[in-house]
């Protein structure tokens, strides 16, 4: 701990840099793992580290709430950490350079914002998303199942890369989704005319 902060969320960096930003209730204390530290407190906060040299660092999020955490961004850098240790505070999620493991079931019901790039691997069924998620954009090695019926009518956004089997009927996407892609063993099927309208 750092002046009685506790660690509320913790990864590896593997670079030379890391940024992002964070959103939070309560001061966020960051340890980039090679003694050099930062505070954010706020929304919207953002957060930028250069390493003396490339290399892989243990990454800590440190508060005295352990709610503190509702957004984590991250732009620089290649991170790699398993969905379950993401805080459940956490309700916006953006990784632009990682390797996240997983299912879908192991985001909190909190989430509504999931957007991860890159060498993932996350498995797991579209009626696991929370009722919430606006937004799902996943690219890597993942192998997500599941019907277009069962996307929570929030949706909006869905764009999931990989080797994935989805099914289903385009009538059965959500009526306010602006963006579709899925790549994969899919069986989507229908007219295209009933796509959401714009």
């Amino acid at each position: 701990p750092i002046n009685g902060f506790k660690t509320v969320f913790q990864f590896i960096n593997t670079g030379s840099s890391l940024s992002g930003q964070l959103s939070t209730i309560a001061p966020v204390v960051i340890s980039y793992g090679d003694g050099a530290t930062e505070t954010i407190n706020g929304t919207n906060q953002s957060y930028s580290h250069t390493y003396s040299a490339a290399g892989t660092y243990q990454v800590k999020l440190l508060s005295i709430n352990k709610n503190a955490l509702t957004k984590f961004w991250q732009f620089a850098g290649n991170v790699s950490f398993a969905i379950a240790d993401i805080p459940a505070s956490v309700a916006d999620i953006f990784s632009a350079n990682n390797t996240i493991t997983g299912s879908l079931a192991d985001f909190s019901s909190n989430m509504f914002t999931i957007e991860i790039r890159d060498g993932n691997t996350i498995n797991g069924n579209l009626n696991q998303l929370s009722s919430g998620v606006t937004t799902l954009y996943v690219s890597g090695n993942n192998t997500i199942t599941g019907d277009l019926v069962d996307l929570p009518a929030s949706c909006n956004y869905l764009y999931i890369y990989g080797n994935n089997t989805i099914t289903g009927d385009l009538v059965d996407l959500p009526a306010n989704l602006a963006a579709l892609g899925v790549s994969g063993n899919n069986t989507v099927y229908g007219d295209l005319v009933d796509l959401p309208a714009p």
